[in-house]
């Protein structure tokens, strides 16, 4: 059974537990004051960590980070709420503050970026420009309240209200 699909901490087997808590000890020896963990956290295989220009990782007790996802704090934080969970090749990005509450899900592929990239330099290479493809982009700014849906390929960079149900590219706080 994949760790991700159990219902409670209780279904993981015993090598499995162990399995992420040597994961978590080794991210916390790794990167030092700036990852943290309160109480256990989940992180899966092949999550990558960026903590770049003093960024910081701070993860609550129960949160999960599935397989394959991307956490990138280059100068900012990132905060992931106790029993938040992060999809499968999930891509949070930081170079002020994300913030993630109690409970939340992010969805598989989905991107949260607290910045915007200049595009003002053709020259420049495209992979030196940022994030191109992702399935739910929250843009600089973007802030969707308790409860609310935000459907596949999204481009929000507005207030999504609370208990809202949106979709669409270039959403700007419409309803669906």
């Amino acid at each position: 059974m994949d760790p991700f699909l159990a219902r409670d901490v209780a279904e993981l087997s015993a090598i499995r537990r162990a399995r992420f808590a040597l994961r978590l000890a080794w991210l916390r020896v790794r990167w030092g004051g700036r990852f943290q963990a309160s109480g256990r956290a989940f992180v899966g295989r092949a999550v990558r960590f960026e903590l770049l220009r003093g960024g910081l990782v701070v993860l609550g007790t129960d949160a999960w980070i599935a397989p394959g996802a991307r956490i990138r704090a280059d100068g900012g934080e990132v905060r992931i709420g106790p029993g938040s969970v992060i999809g499968d090749a999930a891509m949070i990005l930081s170079t002020e503050r994300i913030t993630i509450g109690s409970g939340c899900l992010v969805g598989d592929r989905a991107a949260l970026i607290d910045h915007t990239w200049r595009a003002d330099d053709v020259e420049r290479p495209v992979r030196l420009q940022g994030v191109v493809g992702a399935a739910v982009v929250l843009a600089d700014g973007a802030r969707v309240g308790a409860g609310a849906v935000v459907g596949p390929g999204a481009v929000v960079d507005g207030e999504v209200e609370v208990g809202a149900v949106v979709g669409g590219a270039a959403l700007r706080a419409g309803a669906l």
